[in-house]
C-alpha cells in the first residue's frame, strides 16, 4: 500500500456511511491516516515490519492448528491436550491474553528451539499423531529459519530462500493464511529489499 491508498480506503469508508461493522470492507481504515508524505510513497518505506508481532502470530497459529489436527479421530480436545502437555514438559508457558492463551516472544523462541524434541515426542506417539504432526514440525523448522535469517539484528544471506521454503511448507498444511503469515511471506521480502543495500 501507498499513503494515497490509505486515504482512498478511508474516503471509501466515509462515502459508504462510516458504518463500523463494515470496516473490514475498507481495509479497516476508519480514521484518517496519521502518516503524511507523497501519495505514491510506500507504507513499507515509512514503517518497520513488526517482527515480534509476526513471531507471536505465526507461532501461535501453527501451535493451535497442530492441536486441532493432531488426532482427528479422537477429537480436537485430545490434540490440544497433547500440545499442552508437551509445552508443560518443556517449560513453555502460554499466557492468558484477550480471552485466550498465547505464547509471548521468549516462549515462541523456546518452542522453535524445541522442534527436534517435538519431532521425537511425535515419533513416540506414532500413528495419526505422527503422520499429522510431522508436517507441522517441518513448518516450524522452516519458520525458525525465517526468524533466524531476517528477524534478528543481523540480516543473513539466504533469507529469501528461507521464506520461500516456509511458504511451501505452510501451503502443504492446507490451513488458512492469516495476515501475519501473509506479511511474513509477501511483505517481509519487500521491506528487506527496500532497506538492504
Amino acid at each position: 500500500y501507498t499513503l494515497g491508498d490509505l486515504f482512498e480506503w478511508h474516503q471509501r469508508y466515509v462515502d459508504n456511511g462510516s458504518i463500523y461493522k463494515t470496516q473490514q470492507d475498507f481495509q479497516n481504515i476508519v480514521n484518517l491516516p496519521l502518516l503524511t508524505g507523497p501519495a505514491e510513497k510506500l507504507i513499507l518505506e515509512i514503517l518497520n515490519i513488526p517482527s515480534l508481532h509476526l513471531l507471536l502470530g505465526v507461532t501461535d497459529k501453527l501451535l493451535n492448528e497442530l492441536g486441532n489436527h493432531l488426532r482427528p479421530s479422537q477429537g480436537k480436545d485430545e490434540g490440544e491436550a497433547w500440545v499442552e502437555a508437551f509445552l508443560k514438559e518443556n517449560h513453555i508457558i502460554r499466557k492468558q491474553k484477550q480471552g485466550k492463551q498465547a505464547l509471548e516472544g521468549n516462549q515462541c523462541d523456546e518452542l522453535l528451539k524445541t522442534v527436534d524434541i517435538l519431532e521425537m515426542s511425535l515419533q513416540k506417539e506414532g500413528g495419526e499423531a505422527l503422520i499429522n504432526g510431522l508436517p507441522y514440525v517441518e513448518t516450524f523448522r522452516r519458520f525458525k529459519d525465517v526468524v533466524d535469517s531476517c528477524f534478528r539484528v543481523d540480516l543473513q544471506e539466504g533469507y529469501q530462500d528461507a521464506i520461500d521454503k516456509f511458504e511451501a511448507a505452510y501451503k502443504e498444511l492446507e490451513i488458512s493464511t492469516t495476515p501475519k503469515v501473509h506479511i511474513t511471506i509477501k511483505h517481509v521480502p519487500q521491506f528487506l529489499s527496500l532497506i538492504h543495500i
